[in-house]
């Protein structure tokens, strides 16, 4: 989508409106390679180590998601 050629405030532009695109996904590098959130079963994510607040809330928000489609 843009290549050496594409003007630069039109690049500008673009990366603006689909930061998707141009913006890895965060990753947890410093959890243990071994864990994962025993609801989901995910590794990497959010629910996956709780070291803080926020990932506790994250593990809080995955059990419940994951309760419900158990439950239908």
């Amino acid at each position: 989508m843009i290549s050496s050629e594409t003007p630069y405030k039109l690049a500008e532009i673009i990366r603006d409106t689909w930061p998707q695109l141009y913006m890895t996904k965060f990753k947890y590098p410093n959890d243990p390679p071994d864990v994962q959130c025993p609801y989901c079963g995910e590794r990497g994510k959010p629910c996956s180590n709780v070291d803080s607040m926020t990932r506790a809330y994250a593990r809080g928000i995955c059990s419940k998601k994951n309760k419900k489609e158990e439950s239908e």
